[in-house]
């Protein structure tokens, strides 16, 4: 009964931090920070929820990495994430673009990924 209750408060706070996410547009400074925070997030979750929720952190955790890559490291960075198959069952593409177009240069970098992977 507890690690359902606890599952599902871990999904539940996923998806109100990738809501959150995805209200900023996030400079690389703010990414090293973000970064920081969802590594305690991530804590939390590896103590109290079980592996297929810990997935959903994992996920958020990874993606997160997308704000302090170099522009040119970007699509191989995603491509990478897809082959490994890290967003499966946890993020649909949409929302794995949402984040990724939350970074403060995306506008100018914007060509340089979209119509370049597979998934966007």
């Amino acid at each position: 009964m507890r690690t359902v209750f606890l599952g599902e408060i871990g999904v539940r706070l996923f998806y109100v931090l990738l809501e959150h996410i995805k209200r900023f547009r996030i400079t690389e400074p703010g990414g090293f920070q973000l970064i920081a925070d969802l590594n305690l997030y991530y804590d939390w979750a590896a103590e109290h929820v079980d592996p297929e929720t810990l997935r959903y952190f994992t996920a958020l955790k990874d993606l997160a990495n997308c704000f302090i890559l170099a522009p040119r490291d970007l699509r191989g960075f995603l491509q990478d994430q897809y082959s490994r198959r890290t967003f499966d069952g946890v993020m649909r593409s949409e929302e794995v673009y949402d984040v990724v177009a939350c970074r403060s240069d995306y506008r100018n970098i914007r060509t340089q990924v979209e119509g370049h992977c597979d998934f966007m």
